[in-house]
């Protein structure tokens, strides 16, 4: 008897979900007021996701519920959602409609109180059939973080944040990000008092055609990375009164502007700024850069810092102090109308990468490297490729004696007509194939100081020019896969 009612007990236990759905949520239209006076959260996302995964419509009118989290809401099938609850309790909203991609619309009544919430992470992420969004006059002053509430939200193309009072706000790390639809944000109401981190904002704004900044104006944001990176759509950005004194990174901060025409960043402050790599990179259209400002003390990389800038002429970084700077890779790559680039005060003491650095420099015909220690260089590989009107290049300077790689060094330098380079070390190169390929116009080539110690054979140049003088290594030479035609050839000993 004992064993039965013991089965009994269970059974009903497992039943009260669908009996509760039956007879209390079904009766009550889709709200589940009573289901969280009897059971617990975990249960009713189970029955939710069991039961109602195809509705249309939910209504949330509950008494109190602690926290709205991914879980709340069925991940498909859910269209529509109006907030109703009293939410006087709630502190998170963090993922509370997370991924809910068949939502288009939401709407949260005057009921809903948002003045303890501290947190809507991922609030909203990847509703990506949500097409505007509704938060003005929303008394947010509790809320510390917002980090990605928006991301991924596809089709959204309107965010009403008008009045949304904000004073606490941390962190805004991905805000937009991805919001592909998005045609304006305007943050006017936004209090940036503690606001530290504001990389991947407005990342993957495509859509995007401006941005009000007018109050980015406090003192406490230390990362910038990505914050325009993606914005292809955006002509122009008014950054005056943007402070910068106390970030650190300002990383891809603009990558991908393509529309982007100008930019005027005289009023910067970049003196605790680590890593500018690939910070214009890709800002195809953009013929204006006022950079003069720029303190780049601390400074460790310019990695692809204006690769892709196929519009600029000129670069004035003559105010560049770079102490510490360690990776210029692909620094200038494909700055193709680049004609003029003074480096006569860029200091490269620790530099150890100048892998592709004026790679496809296509309109520079002469630039001065008198001043560059390259002690520390240890790969400079395709460093001068494509360079097709660059004429004549005096390295005499150049201290190789860490370098390890120089692959197509000069590859496709088509104008060059001599290159001297008997002061460089080879002893430690790793890689030193195809240095002078598709340089027809190349007669004098002083590689004298070259070694060679591996049994392989290398190919060094295809020697298109019908006559030239080449002084080489005898040694060296014997390793020559392909040697010239109608070439003096000058043997030198290198001791």
């Amino acid at each position: 008897m004992l064993i039965i009612i013991i089965v009994i007990f269970i059974l009903a236990i497992i039943s009260l979900p669908f009996i509760l759905y039956f007879f209390v949520f079904k009766k009550n239209k889709y709200s589940f007021t009573a289901l969280y006076n009897i059971i617990d959260n975990e249960q009713v996302t189970k029955l939710f996701n069991i039961s109602i995964s195809n509705i249309d419509e939910i209504t949330i009118d509950g008494e109190k519920v602690d926290i709205c989290n991914e879980y709340t809401f069925p991940s498909n099938g859910l269209h529509s959602v109006s907030v109703l609850i009293n939410s006087s309790e709630i502190k998170s909203l963090e993922k509370m409609f997370y991924k809910i991609e068949d939502l288009v619309s939401i709407s949260f009544s005057s009921k809903f109180n948002f003045e303890n919430i501290e947190n809507m992470d991922r609030m909203f992420e990847s509703c990506t059939k949500l097409t505007s969004i509704d938060l003005s006059n929303i008394n947010a002053k509790k809320v510390n973080s917002m980090n990605y509430t928006f991301s991924r939200c596809s089709s959204l193309e309107t965010i009403n944040l008008y009045n949304f009072k904000t004073q606490k706000i941390g962190n805004m790390v991905g805000l937009f990000s991805k919001c592909s639809s998005l045609k304006s944000a305007g943050l006017s109401s936004f209090n940036f008092n503690n606001t530290i981190d504001l990389s991947y904002v407005f990342q993957g704004c495509s859509s995007l055609t401006s941005i009000d900044l007018s109050n980015f104006n406090k003192i406490n944001i230390i990362d910038m990375r990505n914050l325009f990176d993606g914005c292809t759509s955006i002509r122009s950005i008014d950054l005056s009164k943007l402070v910068t004194k106390e970030v650190q990174n300002m990383r891809n901060m603009f990558r991908n502007c393509k529309s982007l025409l100008s930019l005027d960043l005289s009023s910067f402050n970049t003196k605790n700024v680590e890593d500018m790599k690939g910070m214009f990179e890709e800002c195809n259209l953009l013929t204006s850069l006022i950079i003069s400002s720029f303190q780049t003390d601390n400074v460790e990389s310019m990695e692809k810092m204006f690769k892709g800038c196929k519009s600029l002429t000129s670069i004035n970084i003559g105010n560049f102090i770079n102490e510490i700077l360690d990776n210029t890779c692909e620094m200038f790559e494909e700055c193709e109308s680049l004609k003029f680039l003074d480096l006569s005060d860029f200091q490269t003491n620790s530099v150890t990468n100048m892998n592709s650095m004026f790679k496809g420099c296509k309109s520079l015909t002469s630039i001065d490297l008198s001043n560059f220690n390259t002690e520390n260089v240890e790969n400079m590989n395709n460093m001068f490729e494509d360079c097709s009107n660059l004429t004549n290049i005096n390295l005499y300077s150049f201290k190789t004696e860490l370098l390890s790689e120089m692959d197509y060094m000069f590859r496709g330098c088509l104008s060059l007509t001599s290159i001297d380079l008997s002061n460089f070390y080879t002893e430690y190169l790793d890689k030193i194939n195809g240095i002078f390929v598709n340089c027809p116009s190349l007669q004098y080539m002083d590689i004298s100081s070259f070694v060679w110690e591996d049994d392989e054979t290398i190919y060094l140049s295809d020697f298109l020019a019908n006559t030239g003088v080449l002084i080489i290594n005898k040694d060296f030479y014997s390793k020559l896969r392909n040697k010239p035609n109608n070439w003096e050839i000058k043997f030198l000993n290198n001791n």
